[in-house]
């Protein structure tokens, strides 16, 4: 064979593998890895693990004791929270689910707690202990809005969080009835009579669960109100003067935490008021461990807050982005599913970026629905139709806003996918296109100069 001839064939084989698919293959089958967002950073982790230590030091077996399920619940979040106990969590949260009959029946704030550490730990809160949470609460709302029998704002904002974090539409009734409990201070508390009373613990709570649901008609602005009482309202020494301050301050810092305040103060009174054996008191300049004071307070040395703590939880909600409709992908969101870039959810003919999770720019029509988050373009691109994103563990409201998880491919990035894990471009068939003309090509090169050797010869 002459040296034209293996030069040739070498030159053929070479075309035939750089214009295989291998490549695509290698994309598709193998994307890079998607962007995760990072959980929150424990504001004290030495004093959170103590009080983690603390916590799991002085159950009674599997639960708080003497507790009928809110206590256990409380510290099932606070050990979430700081992490590294998830054989004591497996084990205190089947034993909450064998009290949700007793516990839970009935709706109200009760089990709106439940459900938050159902969503938390990853369980159903439509099966918990064979109680379906989420109609339990749904089933407890009035007419105007009220959950449970009696009214209050820190019970309305647990049913709300239940709702949110079981990824249940939350009705602008729940929310308008929340609202109501607030006044022109921005505190959220109870009228008697002609008295407004601030309650501090219910106004921290009700931040979180605003926050959770700021798209909603009022929310946010209710939300930035009552964030302004709240940093208003902490001590110089650095602690909230509720009944009790540390339970105080591991209610409302998170929830300021959550929407982007610096709780340095709080947190390190919090850290000063921790005992030897790891235990917080539930009184000012207490020297006796309690174990729900324990168990709040850990939130916030762990830095996390009803919403944010265990799985599909929110990390940081923006409110003056949700009110001006800017929303953008800083309201960074823990998630277990990758959650979209900014560059994904911006690269439409008209932009309308959405929070990762659960709190959506406002947009004259909505981007994307709960279920299927499609990219919102006048023509969809790389796919005939449009591609849906999977549904995700973002908040629930009464008229889904755009949330997404696993954005739609856009068209405008290389390596990123549509739908059916072809590569976006739509030229899965375009590499073996082009191999086979060169092949061709080079073949007819090949058969010409054998000819003319012929010839020569």
């Amino acid at each position: 064979m002459s040296r034209i001839t293996r030069s040739l064939i070498a030159l053929t084989t070479a075309a035939v593998v750089l214009a295989s698919p291998a490549t695509t293959y290698a994309a598709s089958q193998f994307p890079s890895a998607p962007h995760q967002i990072s959980s929150a950073v424990a504001n004290d982790p030495e004093g959170a693990q103590a009080a983690g230590d603390y916590i799991v030091a002085n159950l009674d077996g599997d639960h708080v004791p003497d507790d009928e399920g809110g206590a256990t619940a409380d510290a099932v979040l606070a050990l979430l929270a700081v992490g590294g106990y998830d054989a004591e969590v497996e084990e205190m949260t089947d034993w909450l689910e064998t009290q949700a009959v007793s516990y839970a029946t009935g709706g109200g704030p009760a089990a709106g707690k439940l459900a938050i550490v159902a969503a938390a730990t990853g369980r159903d809160p439509s099966s918990f202990g064979d109680v379906d949470l989420v109609a339990e609460i749904e089933g407890s709302l009035l007419p105007d809005g009220q959950c449970g029998e009696f009214g209050f704002a820190f019970g309305q904002a647990l049913c709300i969080l239940g709702l949110d974090r079981s990824e249940a539409p939350v009705p602008q009734e729940a929310v308008d009835y929340l609202l109501t409990f607030q006044d022109e201070s921005g505190a959220f508390g109870m009228v008697e009579g002609e008295t407004f009373t601030a309650d501090l613990d219910g106004s921290g709570l009700a931040l979180a669960a605003l926050s959770g649901v700021a798209d909603q008609p009022g929310a946010a602005a209710s939300a930035t109100q009552v964030q302004a009482f709240l940093i208003g309202e902490l001590e110089d020494e650095g602690y909230w003067a509720g009944f009790s301050p540390v339970n105080s301050n591991g209610v409302i810092g998170p929830a300021l935490q959550l929407v982007g305040e610096d709780v340095t103060e709080p947190t390190e009174w919090v850290s000063g008021q921790q005992l030897d054996d790891g235990g917080l008191p539930n009184e000012l300049g207490g020297t006796t461990p309690d174990l729900l004071a324990t168990s709040q307070g850990a939130l916030l040395l762990a830095g996390e807050s009803y919403l944010s703590v265990g799985e599909g939880g929110t990390d940081t909600v923006d409110l003056e982005a949700v009110e001006d409709g800017t929303a953008t992908d800083d309201q960074a969101t823990a998630t277990d599913e990758p959650a979209a870039t900014e560059e994904e959810t911006s690269a439409t003919e008209e932009p309308t970026t959405a929070t990762e999770e659960d709190v959506a720019t406002a947009t004259e029509e909505p981007t994307a629905t709960e279920e299927d988050a499609a990219t919102a373009t006048e023509e969809p691109t790389a796919t005939e139709e449009p591609t849906a994103t999977e549904e995700d563990g973002a908040t629930a409201t009464e008229e889904p806003t755009a949330t997404t998880e696993q954005p739609a491919a856009t068209g405008d990035e290389p390596g990123t996918e549509a739908a059916g894990g072809e590569s976006e471009t739509g030229s899965g068939a375009l590499p073996w296109v082009i191999g086979g003309v060169v092949v061709l090509g080079l073949g007819g090169l090949l058969v010409a100069l054998q000819r003319r050797r012929g010839q020569q010869e």
